[in-house]
């Protein structure tokens, strides 16, 4: 019995091998097509297993179109099934995630993609959130260059690679703040530097680590407020530092001299008539050059 169990096994085995097989190119190491029985694939091959990008064939209209590696899913691609094509990301053959409906139809198009070729090639699509997108396509995804306009009113010009921002400028609108650099995986901003056009300011950052600020009004003002903290006051000149000027009035009155008669009416005088000047009083002024500081 264990003998009989064994050869059909054997059998069974033998009947896979015999239709799995090379059908055109190179199933090595190269690009070809290989039938599975199960499924027929066709892509790329690194020791005879498929590896890089492919299409896996199951029949009755459902593929899998992507990336692999050492022979299983891996990575990111389009699973499609009775009309139906979403994105999908494999990892070590496992499905981790999928996307919604990308498209529909025996002739695949995108949903919400209203003019262009949404497909592979140039088109314009408004999606339920009320995004927009606007440039290249590949597979349904955005890539190459294009312009994505969020309900918000935020809006990223980039240039894309398989859905995500590499790098280019993320506009937000009502922060009025423009990012422009390089974007993380996720699509937030990575390196590149933030500009604040109202203040004329800027923020560098790496990695998502701020490495310089510069803010021109900013630092015009701090050297304005350093030199007048550094710079040594002089004395007034017009008040001598003492903060006030004054001024004194004064009058002045001549008395006459002192004469006597001689005999023969002759005038004869002894004292010569004298002038004299007296002081009046002092008015104290605010310093006009100074304010009253005393110091320029």
């Amino acid at each position: 019995m264990f003998k009989i169990i064994i050869l059909g096994v054997l059998l069974i085995y033998a009947s896979s091998c015999l239709q799995a097989q090379c059908l055109e190119g190179n199933c090595e190491n190269g690009t070809g097509k290989y039938d599975y029985s199960y499924a027929v694939y066709t892509g790329e091959f690194t020791n005879s297993q498929p590896h890089g990008k492919g299409i896996m064939d199951y029949g009755k209209g459902e593929k899998y179109d992507g990336e692999f590696k050492n022979g299983k899913e891996d990575g990111k691609g389009l699973y499609i099934k009775d009309g139906q094509i979403k994105g999908v990301v494999y990892k070590e053959g496992v499905l981790i995630k999928k996307d919604e409906v990308l498209a529909v139809g025996a002739r695949p198009q995108m949903e919400g993609c209203k003019s262009g070729d949404c497909e592979n090639g140039f088109g314009a699509a408004l999606f339920e959130s009320g995004n927009k997108y606007e440039g290249n396509f590949k597979n349904f995804r955005f890539h190459g260059k294009g312009k994505m306009t969020f309900a918000t009113g935020n809006i990223i010009e980039a240039d894309f690679n398989d859905n995500t921002p590499v790098s280019g400028t993320f506009t937000y609108t009502n922060e009025k703040t423009i990012f422009t650099g390089s974007f993380n995986s996720d699509g937030s901003p990575n390196s590149g530097t933030y500009s604040y056009p109202e203040n004329e300011s800027t923020v560098t950052v790496k990695d998502n680590v701020i490495v310089k600020v510069d803010n021109p009004k900013a630092e015009a003002a701090r050297k304005k407020l350093e030199e007048e903290i550094n710079r040594k006051p002089a004395t007034c000149p017009q008040c001598q530092g003492k903060k006030v000027t004054s001024s004194t009035t004064s009058h002045s009155y001549t008395t006459p001299g002192t004469f006597y008669m001689s005999s023969n009416f002759h005038r004869m005088t002894v004292t010569e008539p004298r002038t004299v000047t007296s002081k009046g009083r002092t008015f104290y002024n605010v310093c006009t050059k100074c304010g009253g500081k005393g110091v320029l």
